[in-house]
Order: structure tokens, then C-alpha cells, then sequence
């Protein structure tokens, strides 16, 4: 009888815990005004690139052969 009883506290106590733990979930830097350091689990960190990734990105540019357009001056660099 005395083990069940026990058995019967703990249980509630770790009802109460989950509970608790439901409402901090919750509530974190996304989802509050909370600031992120406040936050128990950080965010993992993206991955770093390997130099397969990075050679395989697209460089920066226009297509070739396309005539750019530019804004005119409205004044010239040198006084006349």
C-alpha cells in the first residue's frame, strides 16, 4: 500500500512537471517578446559549405552579351 501511494506522488509531481515544461515551450524568443538569449535550446548552426558546394554556385553577373544601362551625370566631375 506504502509503494503505491509513492508511486501515486510521483506521478503527480511529474503530471505537475510536464506541465510546466508544456507552458515554457511555449514561450520562447519567437513567440514572445522574450530576447533569444532566453531561449533553452539554441538553434543549430547552418552547416558550413564544402568547396564542392561553393564551385558549384552560380557567379554573380549578367548574362553575356547583355548591353548594360547606366543612369547619365548630372553634372560633370571637373569644372569647366
Amino acid at each position: 500500500m506504502r509503494i503505491i501511494m509513492q508511486q501515486q506522488l510521483l506521478i503527480q509531481q511529474l503530471q505537475q512537471e510536464i506541465e510546466r515544461l508544456k507552458g515554457k515551450q511555449l514561450t520562447d524568443s519567437q513567440t514572445s517578446s522574450k530576447p533569444p538569449s532566453s531561449d533553452l535550446l539554441k538553434k543549430p548552426e547552418k552547416p558550413k559549405e564544402t568547396s564542392a558546394e561553393a564551385e558549384s554556385k552560380r557567379k554573380p553577373g549578367g548574362q553575356p552579351g547583355h548591353l548594360g544601362k547606366t543612369r547619365s551625370r548630372l553634372w560633370q566631375s571637373k569644372p569647366l
